[in-house]
């Protein structure tokens, strides 16, 4: 209904577009004197905003890329005609506000779903100019919000600029210090712990001077003006106490991840278990830590923290494609899996650290372990399918599951369905690898 009525506004307002200007009104000077246009050009320019944003949600993402550059070009021009310091027009020039900049950002984060990933780079870099100071550092742009600056340092990551991802994720972490995914990245990047938690602790001041800075200026002009510096003080202390208190947690999970991304596992186990005791039932925290419970091979604690994970929040996804493989692992240990020599072939099968249980050489036992972990393997599928189809661990998980019944053809089919919605998915590839080696 939206994209229709857009659709029914935006070509009323070409129609009046046609119409032949007033005689006493030079063409250039039509949008910066006239009222009525400079109305109809912010009226269009929203259109076309709406539009791109209907294609966006539409999966229609070249469609979308054009409307928002039709919003572009209008919103450009608009400010190009209003502001008296530009002398010279150019398509090349820097965003003009911050609307233009929501736009920009929206083009390029459609662009990027159609696969030109080089090229939505390159729109940003040209949009958002990196000022150098007197001192040479260089700075961030005006218009840049922690989304353009996010998007830009995952960009450069798709085009494997690991630098310049570094630079645009350490911006976006001075501009607010609890951007996780920022520091997540920067440690999947290399970057040291000590480096993160300098930027962390100056942007936290930053932003409690900022905001001592507007509490002093909301006392200002009070009558009694004493009163309300000693308010501000006291503001200033307590801010000072909170940014302590605050930056705790954020301490311990950029040492967490840290440590986590330089295989430091043990290390990250602590800081993810202390994480944890302060704030329970988490389940992003218990998913990290059924991670890395499962690499240690602890199979008891990783099992019982995934079983939280999906008590706390039945409709989680993320991670569970890990699960199902310990699942797997656990049904592939109870029946005695490891490498077989049969008539001088090599059969290759999976091993784990352990199962949950001793192990029993009886058959019947075995095999009923095997079919109750095979219909929890099942029912996790089953759970993720109906929670999301749209990403890439539910279809995993199906692969992993056919994979358990020996139906290699099946499982190929669905880890292929698994990378072709998320080509980054690293777990799915070497699921593929496997299931290519065991066949």
């Amino acid at each position: 209904s939206c994209e229709k009525l857009s659709l029914l506004e935006l070509s009323q307002m070409k129609l009046k577009l046609r119409q032949p200007l007033p005689k006493t009104t030079p063409r250039k000077n039509y949008l910066g004197s006239n009222t009525n246009a400079i109305e109809d050009t912010i009226a269009m320019a929203t259109t076309y905003e709406l539009l791109g944003d209907c294609a966006n949600r539409a999966e229609r993402f070249l469609c979308a890329v054009e409307y928002y550059r039709q919003a572009v070009t209008l919103v450009h021009d608009y400010h190009y005609t209003r502001s008296p310091r530009r002398t010279t027009r150019s398509a090349d020039d820097g965003v003009t506000s911050s609307w233009e900049a929501t736009l920009r950002v929206k083009e390029c984060q459609a662009l990027s779903q159609t696969g030109s990933i080089i090229e939505a780079a390159s729109i940003l870099e040209r949009c958002f100019p990196r000022p150098r100071l007197r001192d040479g550092q260089i700075a961030t742009n005006d218009f840049s919000t922690l989304q353009s600056l996010m998007l830009h340092g995952h960009l450069y990551m798709l085009s494997n600029r690991a630098s310049d991802a570094i630079v645009q994720y350490r911006f976006a972490l001075a501009k607010n210090p609890y951007a996780i995914e920022a520091v997540e990245q920067l440690a999947v990047l290399g970057c040291a712990d000590t480096a993160i938690l300098e930027l962390v602790d100056e942007a936290v001041t930053n932003f409690a001077q900022e905001r001592i800075a507007s509490v002093k200026k909301s006392k200002k002009g009070n009558d009694t003006m004493q009163t309300g510096n000693d308010d501000a003080d006291e503001n200033h202390d307590d801010a000072k106490d909170n940014n302590n208190e605050l930056l705790i947690p954020v301490r311990d999970y950029v040492l967490a991840v840290t440590s986590l991304h330089r295989n430091q596992l043990h290390a990250s186990h602590q800081h993810f278990s202390k994480l944890n005791n302060l704030f329970p039932d988490h389940p992003y925290i218990l998913i990290q830590l059924a991670h890395i419970q499962q690499e240690l091979g602890q199979i008891l604690g990783s099992e019982q923290s995934y079983k939280r994970v999906r008590a706390i929040d039945p409709t989680w996804v993320e991670g569970m494609d890990k699960y199902a493989h310990l699942l797997f692992q656990l049904r592939m240990s109870r029946k005695n899996a490891f490498l077989l020599q049969q008539g001088g072939f090599l059969q290759y099968q999976y091993s784990c650290h352990g199962g949950r249980e001793n192990s029993n050489n009886s058959m019947d036992k075995n095999n009923m372990g095997t079919c109750g972990v095979e219909l929890e393997l099942g029912q996790l599928c089953a759970d993720l399918l109906d929670a999301e189809d749209k990403r890439p661990e539910p279809w995993v998980c199906l692969s992993l599951y056919h994979l358990a019944r020996e139906d290699h053809e099946k499982s190929i089919a669905f880890v292929d369905k698994a990378i072709s919605l998320d080509q980054q998915h690293a777990f799915a590839h070497y699921l593929r690898g496997s299931i290519l080696l065991s066949s």
